[in-house]
């Protein structure tokens, strides 16, 4: 998991991948529910996906450090 910023979506991301994130972040509201969600996964930005791995990014080291541990 990376750390860089929050954004829509990353140059190079094509609508598929788009629609596949939107997709998990949706399963993700509803398995930890609203207020984890928006606390600590909603902030969660798609950099980009190569072979079988994508690459997440978040705001700050302690959020990544956060949702590595407990999610």
């Amino acid at each position: 998991m990376a750390m860089p910023g929050e954004g829509a979506r990353a140059p190079g991301i094509d609508s598929v991948l788009a629609s596949q994130w939107a997709q998990v972040r949706g399963r993700l509201r509803s398995e930890f529910g609203e207020a984890t969600y928006r606390s600590w996964l909603k902030p969660l930005t798609l950099l980009g996906q190569s072979e079988d791995q994508v690459s997440i990014a978040v705001k700050t080291r302690f959020m990544r450090d956060w949702i590595s541990q407990h999610y």
